[in-house]
């Protein structure tokens, strides 16, 4: 369960008969009462050791990018950091659609800064981190759901705990977002910014929020919010192949069938090809997760299967050099 309570130390005195309130006071003013006809017994348990963080600046949690220990402006894992309306590379004390800028307000429009600003000089990230930092991209967001990923506590900070493939872990804190000029939710949901806009007034964003749903997932939220980042890294290669993802292809070659007594599976066989002269990293088709490297000048046949037919999405999720790409078919 996301809301644990955990009481540290208490000391009830039942000095009459008379029913009493028993008032739960917690750090970040919430309050809690029953009353002394609803309480059995009071007991208390050791509270459970906090997770083991991976050390160092950068995380190597064995996926196509390394990811920051820390968000952008802190300088611990739990530390909140800056929040950062999207495109805007320094924080500041309101966060509304008129204080946005690159919204007009004589006009009603959004200035056009691209869909997708990884790297450039409206990337927070590489603004204040310098080469080789960036904004996570959607795709890069979504590499990160792979990961296991559970909700827990580390120094008494409520958020997520991912551990790659490798085993390394990495934290990112439910820091809530700005509307306005005050934090939201804080401790409670996590709104992790993307450098992928969704469309002119929506950016793509690693949420949690109780409001919509209980678990994780890439959603939209305004472009002028304060949300806070995590940056990746990456080590730039030198000469990229421009345009990368106009070199890589999926046609569906099979469609099947599989009845079992766990229920019908419905399958299909992609060929992927990669006509480039680069090698890619392969992350996931159709959201399975198919981690492998596609030669330059080559191709695979990859089938993935669905569970009851349940719609998966047509599309595939391969990174090359910090960056990571999205295609259809």
């Amino acid at each position: 369960m996301k809301k644990s309570i955990s009481i540290l130390a208490a000391t009830m005195f039942f000095i009459s008969s008379a029913a009493q309130t028993i008032n739960i006071h917690f750090k970040n003013g919430q309050k809690v009462q029953f009353t002394e006809e609803n309480v059995d017994h009071v007991d208390f348990s050791p509270k459970p050791d906090d997770p083991t963080l991976t050390p160092g600046e950068v995380v190597d949690l064995g996926l196509s990018v390394k990811w920051a220990s820390c968000n952008l402006g802190a300088s611990t894992p739990t530390e909140f950091g800056g929040y950062y309306a999207w495109g805007e590379t320094s924080t500041k004390d309101e966060y509304t659609e008129d204080t946005y800028t690159y919204y007009d307000k004589s006009t009603n429009r959004y200035t056009d800064i691209g869909s997708e600003i990884g790297g450039t000089s409206y990337d927070a990230a590489t603004v204040n981190l310098g080469k080789g930092w960036r904004m996570p991209s959607v795709g890069h967001l979504k590499e990160l759901m792979m990961c296991k990923h559970e909700w827990t506590q580390v120094d008494g900070v409520n958020g997520y705990l991912f551990t790659g493939p490798n085993g390394n872990t990495l934290f990112l804190p439910a820091a809530g977002t700005i509307w306005s000029s005050s934090v939201n939710h804080p401790g409670k949901d996590l709104f992790y910014m993307s450098s992928t806009k969704y469309d002119d007034k929506w950016i793509n964003v690693l949420n949690e929020d109780l409001s919509v749903s209980n678990y994780l997932d890439v959603r939209t939220w305004a472009v002028y919010y304060g949300h806070t980042i995590r940056p990746i890294y990456y080590e730039p290669i030198e000469n990229p192949v421009e345009n990368i993802e106009s070199y890589v292809t999926c046609v569906q070659t099979g469609v099947s069938t599989i009845v079992s007594s766990e229920g019908t599976y419905y399958a299909k066989t992609i060929k992927i090809t990669n006509s480039s002269s680069a090698d890619i990293q392969l992350i996931s088709l159709c959201n399975a997760d198919i981690r492998q490297t596609l030669a330059a000048n080559s191709s695979t046949e990859i089938t993935v299967q669905s569970k009851n037919n349940y719609p998966y999405p047509n599309e595939l999720l391969f990174s090359y050099n910090g960056n990571s790409y999205i295609i259809g078919w």
